[in-house]
């Protein structure tokens, strides 16, 4: 059975999307149990990062490619899982700060700080 090429930009499509809501459900943990600061427990974020960005180009490479990809196939692979969670997560920060900021009933400007 011959696998087709499909683009990078669907290919990785699932990964990225696993990742991003990954580090919001960390990042909500991280809220509740009130360790939002705590360095040491941030490292894991970045071991999340890492072990889906690799798990996600080998699906790619496997599912997509046949088996082969190149070097650069594989960092264009991570930079689009890196760029669809990145705006995963910039979705939700952005829809937490407001809702905590309307929550607060505070105004957050530079002059206020």
């Amino acid at each position: 059975m011959e696998n087709k090429k499909v683009s990078v930009w669907k290919g990785v499509m699932n990964p990225a999307i696993m990742l991003g809501f990954a580090l919001i459900i960390y990042s909500l943990i991280l809220y509740f149990f009130d360790q939002t600061f705590n360095k040491s427990l941030g490292y894991v974020s970045i071991l999340i990062i890492i072990v889906d960005v690799v798990l996600g180009i080998r699906s790619f490479r496997e599912e997509s490619r046949g088996g082969i990809l190149s070097y650069g196939q594989a960092v264009g692979a991570g930079t689009v899982i890196g760029l669809y969670a990145g705006i995963i997560g910039a979705i939700f920060l952005f829809s937490t700060r407001k809702v905590l900021n309307f929550a607060s009933g505070k105004s957050y400007t530079a002059s206020s700080c």
